[in-house]
């Protein structure tokens, strides 16, 4: 539905939904929960940022288009596009990637620890632990999507527990095995 493929801007639809409002409110009419898919942190897959309203220090240090959650105006961009999306009627959102796009690994590739020896980057409030980066993110998003569901997807399961309506564990499947449907 976004503009541009699992990358910002998250304040309107692409050419095929151009009404997102619309969109949700026709979904609700069918009698099921509107749903959307949002990727919060991420600014720019290619190296060039799509917002510009962002200074340097909002960024993490590991990843110049991936936002610092550890830093108030990406907390409050956050919350500014959580209610937006509820705002357009949707009572559902997953939001995804962000292990990836705070650590540069998949969650299974963390293992016990999310930065290798030797790596220098850290986030901008150096008074927080990780931990506390990710679990102030995942309250950002609750506290802004109202009675919406939240589902995270890509995010530590522990460090969004009670917070978040459920997360979805495990890696993509095409339901094919070997070529064969299963």
């Amino acid at each position: 539905w976004q503009p541009n493929m699992t990358d910002a801007p998250w304040d309107r639809g692409n050419e095929r939904f151009p009404d997102m409002e619309g969109l949700a409110s026709e979904m609700a009419a069918l009698g099921v929960r509107p749903g959307i898919w949002v990727r919060y942190l991420i600014n720019g897959q290619t190296g060039t940022r799509i917002l510009q309203d962002f200074p340097d220090e909002c960024y993490t240090e590991r990843c110049p288009t991936v936002l610092d959650p550890s830093h108030p105006r990406v907390l409050d961009y956050v919350r500014e596009t959580t209610s937006r999306l509820v705002k357009w009627g949707y009572t559902l959102i997953k939001h995804d990637y962000s292990t990836f796009d705070l650590f540069g690994k998949w969650g299974m590739q963390i293992k016990c620890f999310p930065a290798e020896e030797g790596d220098t980057w850290g986030f901008y409030d150096r008074g927080k632990t990780s931990a506390e980066i990710i679990k102030g993110f995942h309250t950002a998003i609750r506290e802004a999507a109202g009675d919406a569901v939240i589902i995270g997807c890509n995010v530590m399961g522990h460090l969004c527990a009670g917070i978040h309506h459920c997360n979805r564990t495990g890696d993509d499947t095409s339901g094919r095995r070997a070529g064969l449907l299963c």
